[in-house]
């Protein structure tokens, strides 16, 4: 079974019909949430929530024609403030923190990690214990989410979980493009090859971005942090 996202919370898509020849996209978009527990996620005034719309496009590989996707182009046009690092070696052991001043936060980070090696991006609040994980796992060849301890999670024991995706082409450069909202984030690799979306429940804190390195140092080629402004 080839999965289109390996997160929790991608369900239903509909793609757009329509779309003019001269553009000739396949635009779609997902409910993002899951049955397992659409019916008491702790929210108020509102439940439920779409995904960003994305680009699907068919592509060959040496496992076969797979379906690639990417958020729409049209999402730039909502960068703010940039801010980016380049060619930055995170030790073993070592962490580099970024304080985020928005909610809604647009992240491209390139990296190159050992054989063994596991780098983390945490999404993190100031003053509590609570993150939501992004990494690679060097030897599993993994991309991987943990919201385990992402904020509150005890309403269903199907929320708090860790997932992975295993990369099939990879010489240990891993390209990531996530996108931050209060409630969600959605994670493509490689340029949209895998995705993984999810919801997150945090608390009303300022978040952190915290890079990582640990059973050896990871080299980022390039970081790049763009706040996001809203749509409404």
């Amino acid at each position: 079974m080839l999965w289109l996202d390996h997160g929790r919370d991608n369900y239903a898509g509909v793609s757009w019909s329509d779309v003019p020849a001269e553009d000739g996209r396949r635009i779609y978009i997902t409910w993002m949430s899951n049955w397992r527990y659409a019916n008491i996620v702790p929210t108020e005034g509102w439940r439920g929530a779409m995904t960003l719309p994305r680009e699907l496009m068919l592509i060959s590989t040496k496992e076969g024609v797979r379906v690639k996707q990417r958020v729409v182009k049209e999402v730039e046009m909502l960068r703010e403030k940039h801010d980016s690092w380049k060619n930055e070696v995170i030790e073993d052991g070592n962490v580099i923190e970024k304080h985020l001043d928005s909610d809604t936060v647009e992240i491209s980070v390139s990296f190159e990690t050992k054989d063994k090696n596991i780098f983390e991006l945490s999404v993190a609040e100031e003053n509590t214990s609570c993150k939501t994980v992004i990494g690679y796992d060097g030897e599993r060849k993994s991309v991987f989410v943990d919201r385990a301890n992402s904020g509150t999670h005890g309403f269903s024991p199907s929320f708090a979980a860790k997932d992975e995706v295993t990369l099939l082409n990879t010489n240990n450069i891993v390209i990531l493009r996530i996108f931050i909202d209060h409630s969600s984030i959605e994670v493509f690799v490689n340029d949209g090859e895998e995705s993984l979306t999810y919801l997150v429940f945090p608390n009303d804190e300022r978040k952190r971005l915290v890079l990582s390195s640990r059973d050896g140092g990871t080299v980022i080629h390039a970081l790049d942090i763009y706040e996001l402004k809203r749509i409404w």
